[in-house]
């Protein structure tokens, strides 16, 4: 999985987007220990029709910066949002920066970067 998401990622500015088949992936249509990101979405109240229509149109999408914004808009701190999202969603974030390029890291642990900048 790691190498497939290395191989497929698309890089711009300090995003790191993925093609759509690899977001069905990890919406638990090939693995369903992975939570649904429609459910997801519905509970944290992103709208799914802006997002999948945003993501048709472009091909890629960035689930961490779009779940990630919403959690925050509701005023749920970094930590907390770490909570909130499983722990199998880890292996798809990435901490893009001059230090550690490309390198991934958890989302817990990127979380705690965040919050403590």
């Amino acid at each position: 999985m790691k190498s497939t998401l290395i191989k497929e990622r698309k890089i711009i500015g300090n995003y790191v987007y993925y093609p759509i088949e690899v977001i069905e992936f990890l919406t638990g249509k090939v693995d369903r220990e992975i939570p649904d990101i429609d459910v997801f979405l519905s509970k944290i109240g992103f709208s799914k029709r802006v997002f999948y229509s945003d993501v048709r149109r472009n091909n890629v999408t960035d689930v961490r910066y779009a779940v990630c914004k919403t959690l925050r808009e509701k005023g749920l701190t970094f930590v907390k949002i770490g909570d909130l999202i499983h722990k199998n969603h880890a292996s798809v974030i990435y901490l893009v920066d001059k230090y550690q390029p490309y390198n991934p890291v958890k989302v817990r642990e990127y979380l705690e970067i965040l919050n403590n900048l």
